[in-house]
């Protein structure tokens, strides 16, 4: 850059000092960076998916505040001529390029200022690389057609530029004015003049086709062949020596992105393929950007295994792959029901030097295998879990396992013999060689399908002559306490709904039977805890005998089960626990177990999952003990309420849970409690608590008032509550209801919840 106008003193040709202010600003731009940086090749913006070498925001703002000091000075006019160029150069660079700048439009509009600052001393900036940067930000801010205006004026002050012979850069900022004005022919029309323009065919750079690409995207009017010679052109441009690696990565992730914008899911699988075959170099964010648009379910999946099978084959490409990648794939192949896709994949992941495989890549599979109720091909998968891969299956992978064999109707072929077995450990070697769990298919068929026809006792013998051959197998046990838990859970549910027992079917039919059985079921978990100490046991499997336990009313069983789980195997209670425990005993009617539970979460500060709060709020009201409902709000609302006062805010949790089934379960139950008051406070509280209260909470509250005569509190509160729901509700759910009486009000379609009839809906 050339010395300012404004730094010499044009009588004697000596140097003058800078005002304060302006070396300030000096020093400060130099922490961005030496002035040099504001020479770069602007072209190489990536649109934020590589690092541009930016600053932070902060330090940016620093040296737009100590600009903004100089500007707003007296003597502003002298003082912006004293800035050198370099400087002004640099901050506009920072500007135009910090990270986010494309959402932050503010800093484009600074950009203008700067420029509007020169204008009106008489001293434009004549920088054609620093303008292209003020034409980018007009075109941002969606100034499109002040770009043609300026780049005329540009062309008049500038005596080496003419508008028949512009600059690529200033080209380029032309053809997305044309795009963002809605002008596509026109910029189109540009694009080809430079290609078929000797002058320009050397300067054409791949920022060049990539501008043309984004813009032909996003105006959707250029048919798809066009676009695909275009990008076949950038290829071939980008391919050249002197293009490096980052380009091609800076290039690629943009087109992904932009396409993946614009819904154009072909386009992006497209030049994805076509990079890959012409040798452009990628990144694990270019993996990230193709998965995140392209594995969903309006892409085929022919074509998105054609995608994976050209990652996979192309070394580059291949070595980029993580697990993650390899588990969306997985996950993708399944959600289109293509299991066998999903295998390959698996297959490729067992070989790759990097990616390991874990449990939970096979999840989806179990899960595909479960819901269809393919028993042998989850067994098979599992064979290989636990042989080949040598994991410890998920929990997740034993629910599907057993709801596989559950809901299948087709025998299974007799399995191979194996005879290794793993010790269920990520990494140790076990010092017993086991017989294969899956060698006893049969019996376990045996022991899952008499679970489901609750035939008790064929169950049991099943399960010894499993534990006879199998001690050390998690399968058996896990598939064994989810039988028992469904047994159980089923006799409860009966015997609360009120329906009587039907003697000519298997099952339990009595209290003194339910009390057998879980004896019988206990000795099993006996087992389980003498084999605890060589075998890692799922912490899930404790959590649902647990469950089973409590639903049974055996509180002395639950707690020898958690006891040991937690003194023995050393393992810190859960969340999960305390729902457990918590939902089993209020499903059994056991509220006062359930109450003093409640009161160690409390303490312990432990969240409750929402559905178990709301199962604790159904079982506390329907058992008439209002304030210990009013307590289990409390504790979920997560901030200060009227109804608990004495409350310190360390009683709280540190973010409510609540939902509208949440309030409507307190609004209605504190009604029918008779506390018309703490009913008030708790709807009061859902315009706090919720993103926005719907009109069924208000008719809920409406219905119960009048389910209790009170027509009075139910007119007040429709009159005083109706305009201020209405306005919390969002735009597009805002209708006018001013005809609506509140006699004509249908009744919530909570109010069913705790009724007379409440017991039968829990």
């Amino acid at each position: 850059m050339s010395t300012c106008p404004g730094l010499a003193n044009h009588s004697g040709g000596t140097r003058t000092r800078r005002n304060v202010l302006v070396r300030e600003f000096i020093a400060t731009i130099r922490q961005l960076g030496s002035c040099e940086a504001a020479g770069f090749e602007h072209d190489h913006d990536v649109s934020g998916f590589v690092d541009d070498g930016t600053m932070e925001h902060a330090a940016v703002q620093v040296a737009w505040n100590q600009y903004c000091k100089i500007r707003e000075s007296p003597g502003a006019r002298s003082l912006i001529r004293q800035v050198p160029m370099s400087a002004i150069a640099l901050l506009v660079s920072e500007l135009g390029f910090m990270h986010g700048s494309e959402k932050l439009l503010w800093r484009f509009e600074r950009i203008v200022e700067i420029f509007s600052d020169h204008e009106d001393l008489g001293w434009p900036i004549k920088s054609v690389r620093v303008f292209t940067l003020y034409l980018r930000a007009l075109n941002m801010l969606c100034r499109h057609q002040q770009v043609f205006s300026e780049i005329s004026k540009f062309c008049a002050r500038m005596e080496n530029i003419s508008i028949s012979k512009l600059p690529v850069p200033i080209l380029r900022q032309i053809i997305a004015a044309y795009f963002g004005g809605g002008r596509s022919d026109q910029a189109m029309k540009v694009f080809y003049h430079m290609v078929n323009d000797k002058d320009y065919q050397h300067q054409l750079t791949p920022h060049i086709y990539e501008a043309v690409l984004c813009g032909a995207l996003h105006a959707n009017n250029l048919p798809s062949s066009e676009l695909r010679a275009i990008v076949m052109d950038l290829l071939g441009l980008l391919c050249q020596p002197r293009y490096p690696d980052n380009a091609h990565i800076g290039i690629l992730n943009s087109l992904l992105h932009e396409a993946g914008k614009c819904g154009n899911s072909s386009f992006q699988l497209y030049v994805f393929v076509q990079s890959l075959s012409h040798g452009v170099a990628i990144n694990h964010s270019t993996l990230g950007i193709l998965l995140h648009n392209a594995c969903n379910a309006s892409v085929e999946s022919n074509e998105l295994y054609r995608v994976y099978l050209a990652i996979v084959a192309n070394d580059s490409a291949r070595r980029h792959m993580t697990k993650q990648i390899f588990a969306t794939f997985i996950n993708s192949f399944v959600m289109h029901e293509r299991p066998d896709y999903a295998l390959a994949a698996l297959q490729d992941l067992r070989a790759h030097p990097t990616a390991k495989c874990t449990a939970r890549h096979l999840e989806s599979l179990f899960g595909y295998y479960s819901k269809q109720g393919m028993a042998q091909s989850a067994l098979e998968l599992y064979r290989s879990m636990v042989e080949h891969d040598k994991l410890r299956p998920t929990w997740k992978a034993y629910y599907h396992v057993v709801n596989a064999i559950g809901r299948s109707t087709v025998p299974l072929s007799p399995p191979p013999l194996l005879s290794a077995e793993t010790d269920y450990c990520d990494n140790a070697q076990s010092d017993t060689q086991l017989v294969s769990p899956i060698s006893g298919d049969d019996l376990l068929v045996k022991m899952i399908r008499c679970g489901r026809a609750n035939q008790i006792q064929s169950m049991i013998d099943a399960f010894d002559e499993l534990y006879a051959r199998f001690p050390q197998d998690m399968l058996v046990y896990a598939a064994l306490a989810m039988q028992a838990h469904r047994i159980v859970l089923r006799y409860v549910e009966r015997t609360n709904n009120g329906d009587a027992p039907i003697l000519e079917q298997p099952g339990i039919h009595d209290d003194l039977a339910l009390r057998k059985f879980t004896h019988q079921y206990y000795k099993t978990i006996e087992r389980l805890f003498a084999v605890s100490q060589e075998v890692a046991v799922p912490r899930e499997l404790y959590h649902t005998a647990i469950s089973t336990f409590a639903l049974a009313r055996e509180q002395s069983l639950a707690q020898q089960v958690y006891s040991h789980m937690t003194q023995v195997e050393h393992m810190d209670p859960s969340a999960e626990t305390f729902d457990a425990l918590q939902q089993a005993f209020t499903r059994g009617w056991d509220m006062a177990t359930a109450a003093h539970i409640f009161k160690e979460v409390r303490a312990a500060n432990i969240p409750l999952h929402t559905v178990t709060a709301n199962t604790l709020l159904r079982g506390f009201f329907v058992a008439n003990q209002p304030q210990a409902a009013i307590d289990v709000y409390a504790y979920m609302v997560g901030r200060p309420t009227p109804l608990v006062d004495h409350w310190k805010f360390t009683d709280f949790l540190s973010s409510g849970l609540c939902d509208i089934h949440t309030f409507a379960l307190v609004i209605t139950g504190l009604v029918n409690a008779s506390l018309a008051k703490e009913a008030l406070i708790v709807f009061e509280d859902s315009f706090t608590v919720l993103p926005y209260v719907p009109r069924q909470l208000l008719e809920t509250l409406v219905s119960s008032f009048e389910e209790k005569g009170l027509f009075d509190a139910a007119h007040l509160c429709w009159k005083r509550y109706r305009k201020r729901v209405e306005a919390s509700q969002p735009p597009n759910m805002q209708v006018n209801e001013d005809d609506i009486a509140p006699n004509r009000l249908p009744l919530s379609y909570f109010g069913y919840l705790l009724g007379e009839n409440s017991s039968n809906n829990l």
